[in-house]
């Protein structure tokens, strides 16, 4: 697929993977880790709830995100020994994970993962067995990725849909980050400031929000 912003990837196929092909890697991303999520949730706890990181549908961008750092950084040293493309992996999901953690525990007050008990973690916000496993999925995607991105060379309508698709996302990771500051306000005591602030409470309310992120802890403040 031509594309004049397109990121050349170095690889024994020698793949281009343009801004549009980034995009559908993201979307994939994003509901393939929401799903595997929620599968884990129903083997191990016995029980099905959401995983998803957006208000609307199965997405969760921190997959999302990571899908696209594991294609841009692993696509280069896809010819290296299957050893080095797994430590790199292992360091790119793991460092994610740990800004991840960090990054909503300092925006939103909350936390999704906490491996403060585990062996080997480090913060609590990520830890080495779990690094070793986004080694083997890094492996595992390089691996896949030349076929992933020609299924998606071959969607109908490709441009059309990738552009109506990334207008939704952009609407739903907005609202999903206006709820998410609300609903901390609230836990706060901090009343409605204005209509936005009055739609978030009337649409989202601390009941649909506790059923959308049911893995989302507070943080109660360093004192």
């Amino acid at each position: 697929m031509e594309n004049t912003k397109s990121i050349t990837l170095r690889s024994r196929e020698k793949i281009r993977a343009g801004i549009v092909e980034l995009f559908w890697i993201f979307l994939i991303g994003c509901v393939v880790g929401t799903l595997w999520e929620e599968l884990l949730t129903l083997i191990v706890d016995h029980k099905l709830e959401s995983r998803a990181g957006l208000v609307y549908g199965p997405f969760n961008p921190v997959y999302g995100i990571g899908a696209v750092a594991m294609t841009l950084c692993l696509m280069p040293i896809s010819d290296r020994p299957s050893g080095v493309i797994l430590l790199v992996g292992a360091l790119i999901g793991g460092g994610f994970e740990y800004i991840c953690s960090f990054v909503q525990e300092t925006c939103f007050g909350t936390i999704s993962w906490d491996y403060s008990e585990m062996p080997l973690n480090i913060n609590g916000r990520t830890t080495v067995p779990y690094m070793l496993f986004w080694g083997v999925a890094g492996l595992l995607w390089v691996r896949l990725l030349p076929t992933l991105l020609n299924a998606i060379s071959r969607i109908p309508h490709l441009r059309f849909l990738s552009f109506a698709l990334a207008a939704f996302m952009v609407f739903n990771i907005a609202v999903s980050a206006m709820a998410g500051a609300r609903a901390e306000e609230r836990r706060a005591g901090i009343a409605p400031v204005g209509k936005i602030d009055s739609i978030m409470d009337s649409r989202f309310p601390d009941e649909r929000m506790a059923r959308l992120y049911p893995n989302a802890v507070s943080v109660e403040p360093a004192a």
